[in-house]
């Protein structure tokens, strides 16, 4: 009885698909992105190129390494232009 009721519980949160080939998600389940908080080096990096009007990439709206932040976090006191956010890109890669 404690194992079905485990097995239900843990359902809903499994991350393999339910459809599809292995790695791709099941339409209509939603993906949760890491929490990100007010001080994190991204927000400041965002407002920073906003006010450069230069848009960025979503693949930088997440927790990243703590090198990747420091440098985030120094570029977003300092000149921000299209190709410096190219060169921050190229090292997430």
């Amino acid at each position: 009885m404690a194992a079905s009721a485990s097995r239900r519980r843990r359902r809903p949160t499994s991350t393999r698909p339910t459809t599809g080939s292995p790695g791709t998600r099941a339409p209509g389940q939603p993906t949760l992105r890491p929490r990100l908080t007010k001080s994190a080096a991204f927000v400041r990096l965002h407002a920073a190129a906003q006010r450069a009007g230069i848009p960025l990439p979503d693949t930088l709206a997440r927790k990243h390494s703590a090198g990747i932040e420091q440098l985030m976090l120094e570029m977003s006191s300092e000149y921000l232009d299209r190709h410096r956010l190219e060169d921050l890109l190229a090292l997430l890669e």
